[in-house]
């Protein structure tokens, strides 16, 4: 006997406070990431949490309900029967009658009724997610919604649909199913009502469903909800897959059904107070401080964003270090091609070997590095987590999920995200793969929120680690991927990206930023500028009417456009945002402190890394240092 369950929970359009809070203790306690959890909890319709043994899941499911989500604990009902196919149907008074081939069915007045309103050729669910795709990257992912019940449904009206129609019984469940397909029956049962055009007979055909019906739910979201064994495939050059999806159509119904049939479990006080203390401390620091407001970088939610600004050329800093070895680096290369180069630095090699100077200098270079990887341990842990409201200059940790203040995408995926890196990579003649290419965003700027406010990361000199990596080769080209111009069959791309809306680990440097504007005299000038070429506008200071601008006209144009520009800028002043002296988190100014941006699951899990770096290097100079040893004394 099957003792699976599923614990299906309703997606929400957008990313709450409780969901926030939720995410990690997934994470932790369950083994669910933030990325996976996150997929599952926003979007439209049902999806699918966890599933295994029903005790084993209620736990879950009463953690789940406790932060206001809607959580279902089904056992699925196997499909027992597929949808019988109607062509014909006849209203009456207190019923409708569908022929099926079998025998004819009864919808009776009042009965509860399950109604599936699918495309199978998957044009709504591209729409759906071309839409998000668009508000992703040029509004952010606080504005990125899927589309609603009404826009869903005239959306799959105007494709091919198929009408799926279950009719519940509260002790039983399904008692029958029966199938529709758009133009497939005959629109004469439909009276008055029926129209020349199939999509106008389906919509007449839905309001004369939930006419009768007493108890209708609607559902358009087959392809879009995330239900095992419900997933809708598209066709690959010229492949046949409507039986496929058809089949999976059937399963979607008969889980929507238990879905149904299970009461929705409510919080029952789905206050603060039922969310984890330290969101809820966050909450309450809010309202006792009503002054505390975020940043005024965040773009306002809805605004399109601006696109990445063109890269510049990188200022150099020149240090001790860099020039030392710079100066070490030509003095090889000089010394290997000029004549008797080679033969010298075999006898260095090989008297290093000899005497145990060359293992010393490696141990003594795997020595240096173990100690660096325990420098930036020691730092990572005995850094204090800061608060973006309460922000101290200098050295500083942060946690928070990241908001795109640029319109940037990824090249590969088109993906919205803050940082990407692409390389290429091309099959060389030992089958192996060579990198041939390779880009990155660069320095483009991004925001970190950690519910207590905003701030800006400048990812330039960083030490980065992303967690979501992608790779494609030549052909595999999916919903979500283009393929990327001049690709052979020899090559492959691998993308690497931070998305939006990820949480982030930072360790920087905290220092006083403003964003680079004009002067007053600037301005002055620019607008001066505008004036000249523009004659009508110079026509108003033009006070002797002879077609031309002398000197004191033109001294009071001057005067004129200077009070215009000291007023504009005194305005903006008024109106911006409290605090004008932002806080940008970069790399330290010398250059001597560790910059990391991390996508990492917990503090530890980076400091992990680290520890086993050290333990290597650290192997590695003892047998090195053994073998300047032996070959030093032997």
């Amino acid at each position: 006997m099957d003792e699976r369950h599923y614990l299906i929970v309703s997606r929400s359009l957008a990313e709450t406070a409780p969901i926030q809070a939720l995410l990690p203790v997934l994470a932790a306690d369950y083994g669910l990431d933030a990325f996976t959890a996150r997929q599952r909890l926003l979007g439209r319709g049902f999806a699918l949490l966890a599933q295994g043994k029903g005790e084993k899941l209620t736990k879950l499911q009463t953690l789940v309900t406790d932060h206001g989500i809607d959580a279902r604990l089904i056992r699925p009902t196997p499909p027992r029967f597929a949808p019988q196919r109607v062509r014909q149907l006849e209203i009456r008074q207190d019923f409708l009658e569908f022929s099926a081939p079998a025998a004819p069915c009864r919808l009776e007045r009042g009965a509860r009724v399950l109604a599936i309103l699918a495309d199978l050729s998957g044009q709504a669910v591209g729409r759906n997610l071309r839409r998000l795709m668009v508000q992703n990257t040029y509004q952010g992912a606080a504005a990125a919604t899927p589309m609603n019940e009404d826009e869903l449904l005239e959306v799959v009206l105007r494709t091919q649909p198929v009408l799926d129609l279950y009719l519940l019984d509260a002790e039983q469940g399904v008692t029958a199913a029966l199938r529709l397909h758009s133009g497939g029956f005959n629109p004469a049962g439909l009276g008055d009502r029926a129209c020349l055009s199939s999509v106008g007979n389906m919509r007449r055909l839905i309001e004369v469903v939930r006419e009768y019906a007493g108890d209708l739910t609607l559902s358009c979201d087959f392809g879009l909800a995330l239900l095992p064994g419900c997933q809708l495939r598209k066709p690959e050059q010229g492949e046949d897959v409507r039986a496929a999806n058809v089949k999976s159509l059937t399963r979607f119904g008969w889980l929507m059904s238990d879905i149904l049939l299970q009461k929705p479990s409510i919080p029952e006080n789905p206050a603060i107070g039922l969310i984890p203390p330290p969101l809820a401390q966050v909450l309450r620091e809010e309202l006792e401080d009503p002054a505390a407001t975020k940043a005024d970088e965040a773009p306002t939610p809805g605004a399109t964003l601006p696109p990445p600004p063109t890269p510049g050329r990188v200022a150099t800093h020149w240090t001790w270090k860099r020039g030392l070895s710079l100066g070490a680096g030509i003095a090889v290369a000089a010394l290997m091609f000029s004549e008797g180069g080679g033969r010298l630095v075999h006898l260095l090699v090989y008297d290093g070997m000899r005497t145990g100077a060359l293992p010393a200098a490696l141990s003594a270079g795997f020595f240096f590095g173990g100690f660096y990887c325990l420098r930036i341990k020691r730092l990572i842990e005995n850094t204090p987590t800061s608060r973006i409201r309460s922000l101290a200059m200098g050295m500083v940790e942060l946690h928070g999920h990241t908001r795109r203040k640029y319109a940037l995408v990824s090249p590969a995926t088109q993906t919205a995200c803050v940082w990407y890196r692409l390389r290429r990579y091309r099959r060389n003649e030992k089958s192996g793969w060579q990198l041939t290419r390779q880009s990155d965003s660069g320095a483009v700027p991004f925001l970190l929120d950690d519910g207590t406010g905003t701030v800006a990361v400048d990812p330039a000199g960083a030490r980065i680690r992303p967690g979501v990596k992608n790779e494609g080769f030549p052909g595999q080209e999916g919903l979500l991927v283009r393929s990327l111009g001049g690709t052979g069959t020899n090559e492959k791309w691998v993308e690497e990206l931070i998305p939006e809306g990820t949480f982030l680990y930072v360790l920087g440097s905290a220092r006083p930023y403003k964003e680079q504007s004009l002067s007053l005299a600037e301005r002055t000038r620019e607008a001066l500028r505008e004036l000249k070429l523009d004659p009508k506008a110079l026509e108003k200071y033009d006070r002797n009417g002879d077609g031309r601008i002398d000197t004191e006209e033109w001294e009071l144009a001057r005067a004129a456009v200077e009070e215009q520009v000291l007023r504009d800028h005194l305005r903006q002043r008024e109106s911006a945002a409290p605090g004008t002296t932002r806080v940008l988190i970069g790399r330290s100014c010398s250059h001597t402190r560790p910059f990391i941006i991390a996508q990492t699951e917990s503090e530890a899990h980076l400091t992990r890394g680290y520890t086993w770096s050290m333990a290597g290097l650290f192997v590695a100079a003892l047998v090195t240092a053994v073998w300047a040893l032996t070959n030093f004394f032997g």
